[in-house]
């Protein structure tokens, strides 16, 4: 549900004392405070060439506004330069060493002065208002696809901002890039082929590639569906661009070369339990369950997840999506690229539609269902409020609360995103579909609204 944490007074300490180190040029005194891994992924000559570089074009930062957490472990400030302002993303570890630090294009919200009038009409009017709060403020010709399964029933309550107007629109069959909520179906393949003794979670993918990984590292399946196997994030020989599709030229060649020569775990101690977010994971996991399997990931998609659960609508290249497509807008509301997906398509490249998420959904809530029983099982410690299955996120709340428990998961890409939440004990699911950037500054909504929701 929604990561909804407060800054801790450890944070402030922290924050404040970066902004006086950074104005003084003392990076050495930042550096020093960043964990092991981070050292190791940016030297110190390199972060105070980035930090002296920044500071020459933007002068000192005279505030650093505390926006919001996401997780236990990241806080985001809005941080005021003398000649510009950034959004500040900034990681704290167990140890309250700095793990992350990262500066992107701060992006003024609008709610303030927003002036877009709810003319939404055929629908509940308390579900009307709760979609109008939370879309208002997203760029003209927005769409939002939503759909609620509650005892089995689905419900469609699609919209449309139009002229400053939140209108209603059918668009439940509309086609959205679904971005890492691709993640989970990755898992129900792994899922399936362990329900058939084909392979076992606890298998090393090592066997399945015709080469030594550097260093001899050894990597299991389990481990790479619940991000526990230690990978970064991303890997090191993937050049972001953000003028580009990062995923797109990113090929099993670059894979093959990355896993030989430039493979390292950033958690080598973690023994399997704490989970950190990888999309490396997750493209690997799909590679190695293609190569185990002896057929292309997008093929084992079709049988395992699209054709299974009758998802007649859902793709793995724009050119199948064709005319469906809702076109990506960035945050300002101008028309992108929608990305694309090689060796990364496991990790965030479907393609799909709130009625075919919802037959997604719909399976989840089978109790007989082998495969899918097996992801929504807890496999990891928990990070925060949650653990994680295979793929999904899991949430089991106390006693006193009937045992709830809910698992999702979201994903966002340049120009779409998308979350998919379900609550097993009520058996009542919300999947939500938008054509809204990831660095849209009330992207937020679209997690919230689901949870809101899920609790009518």
């Amino acid at each position: 549900m929604s990561s909804l944490y407060a800054q801790s007074d450890i944070e402030k300490e922290v924050i404040a004392q970066f902004q006086q180190d950074f104005n003084a040029q003392n990076y050495a005194a930042i550096f020093e405070k960043f964990s092991p891994e981070a050292k190791k992924a940016i030297p110190l000559n390199m972060f105070e060439k980035v930090s002296k570089d920044l500071q020459q074009q933007l002068g000192k930062i005279q505030s650093l506004k505390y926006i919001e957490s996401k997780g236990k472990e990241t806080a985001v400030y809005k941080a005021n330069f003398e000649k510009d302002r950034l959004k500040l993303s900034m990681s704290l570890n167990n140890d309250q060493q700095i793990s992350g630090l990262l500066f992107t294009p701060y992006i003024e919200s609008t709610a303030a002065n927003n002036k877009t009038v709810n003319a939404i009409q055929g629908y509940p009017k308390a579900i009307a208002e709760k979609i109008y709060q939370a879309t208002r403020t997203f760029p003209e010709q927005t769409q939002v696809a939503i759909a609620v399964l509650d005892q089995d029933k689905p419900h469609y309550y699609g919209v449309q901002k139009h002229k400053d107007k939140i209108q209603a629109k059918a668009n439940q069959d509309k086609i959205f890039a679904i971005g890492s909520l691709t993640k989970v179906m990755t898992s129900t393949i792994l899922a399936e082929l362990v329900t058939q003794n084909k392979i076992k979670l606890d298998d090393k993918i090592n066997p399945y590639y015709a080469f030594p990984f550097k260093d001899n590292i050894q990597i299991h399946f389990q481990d790479l569906a619940n991000h526990t196997s230690g990978l970064p994030r991303l890997p090191s020989n993937l050049e972001v661009d953000d003028d580009t599709d990062p995923y797109k030229e990113y090929d099993a060649a670059k894979l093959e070369e990355y896993l030989k020569n430039s493979l390292e775990l950033e958690h080598a101690n973690n023994s399997g339990k704490v989970p950190h977010y990888s999309n490396l994971a997750v493209a690997l996991l799909g590679q190695s369950l293609s190569q185990s399997q002896n057929k292309d990931f997008a093929e084992l998609l079709n049988e395992y997840v699209f054709k299974k659960y009758g998802m007649k609508h859902s793709y793995t290249s724009l050119d199948q999506a064709a005319k469906q497509l809702v076109p990506a807008f960035d945050a300002q509301g101008k028309e992108i690229t929608t990305w694309v997906f090689d060796t990364f398509l496991p990790a965030g490249g479907v393609l799909s539609t709130a009625s075919d998420l919802t037959r997604f959904a719909q399976a989840q809530l089978d109790a007989k269902n082998a495969a899918v029983q097996l992801t929504q099982q807890a496999t990891t410690e928990k990070a925060g409020s949650y653990q994680l299955g295979l793929g999904w996120f899991i949430r089991e709340l106390r006693e006193q609360d009937n045992g709830t428990k809910i698992i999702w998961h979201g994903g966002n890409t340049a120009g779409h995103s998308a979350i998919l939440m379900i609550d097993l004990n009520k058996r009542k699911a919300v999947t939500i579909l938008a054509n809204v950037a990831a660095v849209h500054p009330e992207i937020g909504n679209i997690e919230k609204l689901a949870a809101q929701l899920l609790q009518e």
